[in-house]
C-alpha cells in the first residue's frame, strides 16, 4: 500500500472518529489514552492494508489478560501468581508481568505477543466475542463441562502470537488444578510461545543464502536471523549460530548430529556429550551439575532427551543458562543446544529468542 493512500485513510478516519474519540478520551487517564491511541493506529493500519495478520508487537515479558472476572476475584489472583512465578536462570526472573487489558481497549491491543483470556465458559459474559474467535461452540461446551480447562492457540489476532484460554468455574477448582498441573501448563505455554515467535524473529531479516547452504550440505534446515553469524565444523558434524554484538546479550545455538547407533542412551549421557562439545567449541564451558537437569521430554511433539540448567566457564569466570534437546530423526541423532550470556540483565527474553530459533529446525532427510 502506498504511503499516500495510508495517509488518506488516516485523515478520513480521524475526521470520522474525532467526536467519538474525544468523548471517550475525556474520561480516561493519560496512560489509558496513550494505550488507546497506539493500539488504534496499529488497528487502523492493519485494517487498511488487507486481511492478512500482521506480526505481533511488544515483548515476551508482558502477558495481556482479558477476563470476565473482577480484578479482586481470587481466580485472577491465582492466575497472576502462576504466570508471574519466578524461574531461576542464574538469578530468579518472573516468567511474565501480567497486565490487565480493559474490554474497551482490547480490540486495539489484541496483537500483543502473549495474550490470556480467563473466565467461566459455562456462563455468558463479556469475553464471549473473544472466546468465539478462539474456539468452536463444541469445544467451548466441552471445556465448560469441566471444573477447569485450557487451550493454547497460536497466531490468533497476530502472527507470532501465543494465546491461552483458561476456563475456571470456582477459585477452589483453579487452585487445585494449578497445584496439580500448573508446571505442565506453564511448560506447554512456553513451548507454544517459542514456536510462535520463531518466524517473527526471522521476519526482521534472515540469511537466506546460508540457510540454503545448510540445507544443501547437511540435509536439515534452521532459520538464521539477521545479525547471527554461522560457523561449521563439517568433519565433526557441527553447525553453530551466534550473535555476539557490542552492547547486547550474547546468544548461541549449536547443532550436532551423528549416526543413531552412536547416540547417547540416557539424558545423563547427553549431558556428558554437551560438556564435551561446550568444552571444545566454547573454550572450556561445562554444565553446573547441581543446577542442571537431564530428563525425558519432547521436541516438536516427538520423544526427546531434554537438558536445562546453568553453564559455567572457570577460565573466564562467566556463566549463563542453557537448554538442549537430543532426539532421533531418521537414521541420525540430533543434539540442539541454545545458551545466553548476559551478566548484567535478564536472560529469559533472550533464551526465548535463541530457543525459538532452535525450534525452526527441520530434518529434511527424514521426510
Amino acid at each position: 500500500m502506498r504511503r499516500g493512500a495510508v495517509w488518506l485513510a488516516v485523515v478520513v478516519s480521524v475526521h470520522a472518529w474525532r467526536a467519538s474519540i474525544l468523548n471517550g478520551l475525556s474520561g480516561m487517564s493519560l496512560p489509558r489514552i496513550v494505550l488507546f491511541l497506539v493500539g488504534a493506529v496499529l488497528a487502523l493500519f492493519s485494517s487498511s492494508c488487507g486481511d492478512s495478520l500482521l506480526w505481533a508487537v511488544g515483548t515476551t515479558e508482558k502477558l495481556g489478560l482479558l477476563t470476565s472476572f473482577s480484578l479482586q476475584d481470587r481466580r485472577v489472583g491465582v492466575f497472576s501468581e502462576l504466570f508471574e512465578r519466578e524461574i531461576v536462570l542464574v538469578r530468579p526472573e518472573s516468567r511474565f508481568a501480567v497486565e490487565y487489558i480493559p474490554f474497551d481497549l482490547f480490540d486495539a491491543n489484541r496483537n500483543w505477543k502473549t495474550i490470556a483470556v480467563l473466565g467461566d465458559l459455562s456462563r455468558t459474559g463479556p469475553i464471549d466475542d473473544a472466546v468465539s474467535f478462539l474456539i468452536s461452540p463444541e469445544t467451548r461446551a466441552e471445556m465448560a463441562s469441566k471444573p477447569v480447562a485450557y487451550r493454547i492457540i497460536e497466531n490468533v489476532w497476530a502472527r507470532g502470537q501465543a494465546v491461552i484460554l483458561i476456563h475456571a468455574k470456582r477459585s477452589e477448582d483453579l487452585e487445585q488444578f494449578i497445584a496439580d498441573s500448573g508446571d505442565s501448563l506453564l511448560d506447554n505455554y512456553e513451548v507454544a510461545l517459542r514456536t510462535a515467535i520463531g518466524p517473527a524473529v526471522l521476519s526482521i531479516g534472515h540469511n537466506g543464502d546460508m540457510e540454503q547452504y545448510v540445507r544443501d550440505h547437511y540435509g536439515f534446515e534452521i532459520g538464521i536471523p539477521k545479525g547471527y553469524s554461522v560457523g561449521e565444523d563439517a568433519e565433526a558434524n557441527v553447525v553453530r549460530l551466534y550473535r555476539v554484538l557490542q552492547g547486547e546479550p550474547a546468544r548461541f545455538a549449536l547443532l550436532h548430529w551423528m549416526p543413531v547407533e552412536e547416540a547417547p542412551q540416557t539424558p545423563e549421557d547427553l549431558l556428558d556429550l554437551r560438556d564435551e562439545l561446550a568444552n571444545f567449541y566454547y573454550d572450556g564451558d561445562f554444565a553446573h551439575r547441581d543446577r542442571s537437569t537431564a530428563s525425558w521430554g519432547s521436541f516438536r511433539g516427538e520423544r526427546a532427551m531434554v537438558l536445562s540448567g546453568l553453564w559455567q566457564n572457570k577460565k573466564y569466570v562467566i556463566g549463563g543458562p542453557f537448554h538442549s534437546f537430543g532426539f532421533v530423526s531418521g537414521d541420525r541423532f540430533f543434539f540442539l543446544d541454545g545458551s545466553v550470556y548476559n551478566p548484567p540483565g535478564k536472560k529469559l527474553p533472550y533464551m526465548r529468542e535463541v530457543m525459538a530459533v532452535v525450534r525452526t529446525f527441520r530434518d529434511l532427510e527424514a521426510g
